[in-house]
Order: structure tokens, then C-alpha cells, then sequence
């Protein structure tokens, strides 16, 4: 668990504000996905197609937190709303290109 998570309403919010239905979010700080979560909540609610990127320094948190509540969350998603193709795999490697 995270000391500080971040709430998904606000950041659900904030996506409201700050995005078009089809801008590309950025989380360097994914931790626990929350932002993942929000962008495709948000799309399901009003048909958007945001994309999103999230970044984990952490590579067990990244493997066990992050991507798995983010596959969840989609596949969730995906029975209700249409979902677009999800991203390639990251990168195996730190400080590898992509």
C-alpha cells in the first residue's frame, strides 16, 4: 500500500479540465496506476480515447502494483466501453532505448 495515494477522483477530475478526448497522459510517478485507472474511467464515461503513459522507477512495484491493477482496470473497462489496443510492453531494461 501507498502512504500517499493519489485520489482518483481528483485526478479524474483534473483530466476533465486539462485533456482532449484524445490527449496522451503522462504519470512519471505511477506508483500504484491511479492516473492509468483515471484515464480509461474517464473514457468510458464520455467515449474519449486518452492514451496514457506511466512510469515506475521502482521495477517490483512497476511487475506487481502498477500493471496489474492497470490490467485489471481495462479488462473491466473493456465489457462496458471500447478500449483501445493496449501499449507494447516497457522495456526490460533500465536506461534501455525504446
Amino acid at each position: 500500500d501507498f502512504a500517499t495515494p493519489k485520489p482518483s477522483l481528483l485526478i479524474q477530475r483534473i483530466l476533465q479540465i486539462a485533456t482532449d478526448a484524445d490527449s496522451l497522459v503522462l504519470d512519471s510517478f505511477a506508483g500504484s496506476g491511479t492516473t492509468g485507472h483515471a484515464v480509461l474511467k474517464q473514457n468510458a464515461e464520455d467515449g474519449g480515447q486518452r492514451r496514457f503513459i506511466l512510469v515506475e522507477m521502482d521495477e517490483n512495484i512497476a511487475r506487481t502494483v502498477t500493471a496489474e491493477r492497470v490490467k485489471r482496470v481495462a479488462t473491466g473497462y473493456t465489457k462496458g466501453a471500447l478500449i483501445p489496443d493496449p501499449a507494447p510492453a516497457p522495456a526490460s531494461g533500465r536506461g534501455e532505448k525504446i
